[in-house]
């Protein structure tokens, strides 16, 4: 059963039920969210929520879930104190885990640096540093870094660390107000074997002194040799879905064996690439009753859903023998999906293309 902001058709034919729930200024909207945990779920004691993406800014209604509701996933404590800026550079000072240069007052601050907000995700809360526009309440400053954004996914239960892979992000660049806003990963990183047990090494100390449960992910930049940490994503994120199928129960069912203090340290070995996608909607638009979506996409809105310029229309897959290979595909499925909507009739503002 799932409480989700949208709603999307892949959902709804997995799901026993599905509510959507109303948007709020940053996530969720609270009361729509409680009231319609406690319609799903009442007096269950044994009912459970998995977290997903949503609650990194707002980790009070998180708290507020955990009150009447198991969560399987961090607690509210642990996803505020990753999300804090200045409680998780201390962290990462205390275990000795490098860090971009990163600073709370924007005097004398010229270029090359990076604007981020307080508990954001995906990107959404980074910009460039302008003179025209300071850091405001809740933002700070951080050198910016050059080449891509890396990530491991792992499984933690609380003490020990599991990885399951490493992944190369990518961001989208389809908005100026969001130019750094998530949009793909590929479950492939250009890391040398060094700096793989320098993430590992990361991983363990950030699990055994945060607590770290089920599945997580660690965002990190090389700088040389060294590789430096961005941010912690407490709870499970869309690279799972590159690896799932390489467990015969899925990652979901590891992430909550993990909750429950169990690790299956035997981690399943693949040579496939696989990526995903996010595609964003170029204009406003109106998806058309009846379109035929491709297998390989996902996430797909019902027929009629109004999608904003700028909000995610869908996410495609693919997947291959190389690199290469597979993002060269995943493109041409980004941009066929685009075209197929068109071909079929999608509307804008009520008006036939």
């Amino acid at each position: 059963m799932v409480l989700d902001l949208f709603g999307d058709r892949d959902t709804c034919e997995a799901a026993k039920k599905v509510v959507k729930i109303l948007p709020g200024d940053r996530g969720f909207d609270e009361a729509s969210l409680l009231s319609a945990a406690r319609r799903l779920f009442p007096a269950e004691p044994e009912a459970g929520l998995i977290v997903g993406s949503g609650f990194d800014t707002s980790p009070d209604l998180l708290e507020k879930l955990s009150r009447n509701f198991v969560l399987f996933g961090n607690e509210p404590v642990t996803v505020r104190s990753l999300k804090q800026p200045e409680r998780f550079f201390q962290l990462l000072q205390q275990l000795e885990i490098p860090y971009p240069e990163s600073c709370f007052d924007s005097s004398e601050r010229g270029e090359g640096w990076l604007v981020k907000r307080a508990f954001s995700e995906g990107g959404t809360g980074v910009r460039c540093s302008d003179s025209r526009r300071p850091p405001g309440p809740g933002e700070f400053l951080q050198r910016r870094l050059t080449g891509p954004v890396m990530s491991a996914l792992f499984l933690a239960d609380g003490e020990r660390a599991q990885i399951i892979g490493f992944n190369t992000q990518w961001s989208s660049g389809h908005d100026p107000a969001r130019p750094f806003q998530f949009a793909g990963v590929v479950n492939a990183a250009s890391l040398r074997p060094v700096q793989r047990r320098q993430v590992a090494g990361y991983v363990s100390r950030l699990t055994a002194t945060a607590g770290l449960k089920g599945l997580n992910s660690l965002d990190f930049m090389c700088n040389g040799e060294q590789c430096l940490v961005l941010e912690v994503n407490p709870r499970p994120g869309a690279s799972m879905g590159l690896y799932d199928a390489a467990f015969p129960t899925g990652l979901i069912a590891e992430h909550l064996r993990a909750c429950q203090g169990m690790l299956n340290h035997h981690t399943p070995r693949w040579k496939t690439i696989r990526a995903y996608r996010i595609v964003y909607a170029a204009a406003d638009l109106v998806v058309p009753s009846g379109f035929s979506w491709p297998e390989w996409s996902h996430d797909r809105p019902f027929g009629d859903t109004r999608i904003a310029a700028g909000d995610p229309l869908c996410s495609v897959t693919a997947c291959g023998s190389n690199v290469r290979q597979t993002l060269s595909l995943l493109e041409r499925r980004g941009s066929r999906v685009l075209d197929r909507l068109f071909e079929f009739g999608c509307s804008a503002a009520g008006q036939k293309f």
